[in-house]
């Protein structure tokens, strides 16, 4: 899939911090904070008390003071409002709403679980970092710069047609007439990225391409006709990539660690598969090792789904 640049857009200090507390705040259904603090305001009976208002702050990652706490407990006053109505309204008893505060609960509990243990692995080797910088040029010796354009449209839209004018077209406006002449809406999208903020797959695909030329993105949510507007060679020195790629192999070694203690964890777990996952796992045993994810999926799950538990 494509990826565009975000802007980064001012948001106000009260709103964000009613952004970051909203989920957790929820979890407690309107009723008043139980730690011990000083209260600092009530909101029809439920106190907001200064523990809060730190906590608040801290996960701002802003540093404390008057003014900060308190728009922070303006901010707080403004999200036990709305808590408030939301339970009035029974909205906490909504499925969606307490799918979600069961999950907040899951990863929470786990986190805490993950934060308790102490996982100690040894540092990356000299050898292994540069053995790493050897073995990915496209991002570091070879590095570059794309200025890449798209053409998205709705998913789907790859044909065999479709295939053969981008085959054929000299460029992207070619392609733009082509497809308003099928009534194909169309949305043309610009950006300059580096190739370590590329997803593999597609750096894999641009290394292999010169400026102007074109292949055809087909994701989920849309299909892209992409083409490369320029490159710009911006090689990374070894020693300017040593501390980067030394952080990199140090989180990933945590995450093996972290995934061969979940490993021992569900051993002694007794793990029951139940309805049509009990006929799937049962399949599956007879062909592969019983009921573990394979490394590749483990490895994608600690980087999307657990990427706080470290």
């Amino acid at each position: 899939m494509f990826y565009v640049c975000v802007y980064a857009v001012k948001i106000p200090f009260h709103v964000l911090l009613l952004v970051l507390g909203a989920a957790m705040s929820l979890a407690g259904c309107g009723n008043a904070d139980k730690t011990i603090g000083q209260a600092a305001a009530r909101v029809d009976g439920n106190e907001i008390t200064v523990h809060q208002i730190s906590d608040q702050v801290a996960r701002a990652g802003l540093a404390s003071g008057d003014t900060v706490a308190r728009e922070a407990l303006e901010a707080l006053i403004n999200q036990q409002v709305l808590i408030n109505k939301a339970v009035a309204e029974k909205l906490d008893r909504t499925p969606h709403v307490m799918q979600a505060l069961e999950r907040a609960k899951r990863e929470v509990l786990a986190q805490a679980y993950v934060e308790k243990l102490i996982i100690k692995t040894a540092p990356p080797t000299d050898e292994a970092v540069i053995q790493y910088y050897n073995a990915h040029p496209e991002l570091f010796a070879q590095r570059r710069v794309y200025t890449l354009r798209q053409l998205a449209m709705p998913p789907g839209s790859l044909t065999p047609a479709l295939q053969a004018e981008v085959d054929q077209a000299s460029s992207l406006d070619t392609v733009t007439k082509w497809l308003q002449g099928k009534n194909i809406s169309t949305r043309l999208e610009v950006t300059t990225q580096p190739a370590e903020s590329l997803p593999a797959p597609l750096l894999a695909q641009l290394t292999q391409l010169s400026k102007g030329q074109m292949i055809i993105i087909n994701a989920p949510t849309h299909t892209g006709v992409l083409q490369v507007a320029d490159i710009v060679s911006q090689p990374v020195s070894e020693t300017e990539a040593l501390p980067g790629i030394q952080r990199y192999l140090a989180a990933q070694q945590h995450s093996e660690a972290l995934l061969q203690k979940i490993d021992t964890l569900r051993q002694a777990a007794a793990v029951e598969y139940l309805g049509d996952f009990a006929k799937k796992a049962e399949a599956t045993s007879l062909q592969t090792e019983p009921n573990v994810p394979s490394q590749n999926d483990k490895v994608d799950f600690i980087t999307r789904g657990a990427a706080g538990l470290k």
